[in-house]
C-alpha cells in the first residue's frame, strides 16, 4: 500500500497504470475545470470523463472457455485510486458497482495487490 506522505495519488496512478500492461491496458481518466485564452477573455470548460469515474480506465484481457481457447478479449476495467487510507465518494462508489454490474471489473485500489484481488474476484464469479 502507498502510504507515504510524500507521494501524490497521481504518482501511484502512473505506477499502477504502468504495472498493468502485462495484463491489458489502463489509461489515467484525468478530471477537473480549466480555463483557455480566446480573444481577450478567458472561457472555462470541465475536462475528463465526469464526476465519480474511475481514475484508470481501461481493459483486462482473459481468455475464455474451450469453445474459444486462444482468443482473448477485452473486458472493461475501472481501479479508483485511493492513497492510504483513502475513501471513495459516493459517485465513485455507483461508478463502480455500475462497471461490476455489467460484468466489467471495478474497485478501489491502494497498490498492485488490490489489483490483482480484484481480477480474482471478478474470475470467480
Amino acid at each position: 500500500m502507498y502510504n507515504e506522505k510524500n507521494i501524490h495519488e497521481t504518482n501511484i496512478q502512473k505506477i499502477l497504470a504502468r504495472d498493468f500492461n502485462n495484463k491489458g491496458r489502463l489509461w489515467i481518466n484525468d478530471n477537473g475545470f480549466a480555463y483557455h485564452k480566446i480573444g481577450g477573455s478567458y472561457i472555462g470548460f470541465r475536462y475528463g470523463l465526469g464526476d465519480g469515474i474511475s481514475d484508470l480506465i481501461g481493459f483486462t484481457e482473459v481468455e475464455i472457455d474451450e469453445s474459444m481457447v486462444g482468443k482473448r478479449l477485452p473486458i472493461f476495467t475501472a481501479f479508483e485510486v485511493k492513497k492510504g487510507r483513502g475513501k471513495a465518494s459516493i459517485e465513485q462508489e455507483n461508478f463502480i458497482k455500475f462497471i461490476r454490474s455489467k460484468g466489467g471489473i471495478s474497485g478501489i485500489v491502494y497498490d498492485n495487490d488490490n489489483i490483482e484481488k480484484e481480477i480474482e474476484k471478478w474470475r470467480m464469479n
